[in-house]
């Protein structure tokens, strides 16, 4: 805790504290630690926490509206980002929950795959459902999260940053098997052409943020 002290928030450390007890309980090992030692270094935890992180500013459908329009509709990588992106927009997501975070770690019992994927006619509509295999709130037990269609444009066509549209074009673009990521795409440059990957969270970062453009 004292190593911590100066590089974390104070409530990081007495969070910290407070699951090393529970383990401790959990699995009947005795917690000797005394209040009377762990006060003085959780308030110094709090007196040498660095600044708290600036307040970013929302993300609004405006500013992925600008994004979709730089996308390349033929191209692997661009239309899966795209997908996500609206998706995970709209619905609120962490990025990590439909994301991998590096193609080793790709893990079908912790990761979306399009088996996860339910399409719906509702009203002569499509709709799409997804259901996640674990979340950070839910864990195993995972959630099904809706794809949400945006109202269309004045003149009847769709709004390019509806995710319902986005996930049309992937779906028939990409083609993602039941057993693939729900995001897989066909990669287009380097070492990994032709290679089939899953959409990795610092790559669709780097997309967004516009250090990537239509790469795959």
């Amino acid at each position: 805790l004292a190593d911590l002290a100066g590089s974390y928030q104070g409530k990081l450390l007495s969070d910290q504290v407070a699951h090393f007890e529970r383990w401790q309980v959990v699995h009947q090992v005795p917690w000797t630690a005394q209040d009377a030692m762990l006060e003085p270094v959780l308030k110094a935890g709090h007196v040498f926490a660095p600044p708290p992180k600036f307040k970013r500013e929302p993300l609004l459908t405006d500013h992925i509206t600008a994004m979709m329009a730089q996308i390349n509709e033929g191209n692997s990588f661009d239309l899966a980002w795209a997908a996500a992106t609206t998706w995970g927009h709209g619905s609120v997501l962490r990025l990590g929950e439909f994301t991998v975070p590096s193609q080793p770690k790709w893990n079908p019992k912790f990761n979306v795959t399009a088996g996860h994927l339910s399409q719906l006619n509702v009203g002569g509509s499509t709709k799409y459902e997804v259901h996640l295999p674990w979340t950070k709130t839910t864990g195993v037990l995972g959630a099904d999260v809706p794809l949400n269609a945006l109202p269309r444009q004045p003149d009847g066509s769709p709004h390019v940053a509806c995710p319902v549209e986005q996930m049309k074009r992937h779906l028939l673009f990409n083609k993602p098997r039941a057993v693939e990521g729900l995001f897989t795409f066909t990669s287009s440059i380097g070492k990994n052409k032709g290679r089939r990957l899953v959409l990795t969270k610092n790559r669709s970062e780097e997309r967004r943020v516009g250090k990537e453009c239509s790469q795959g």
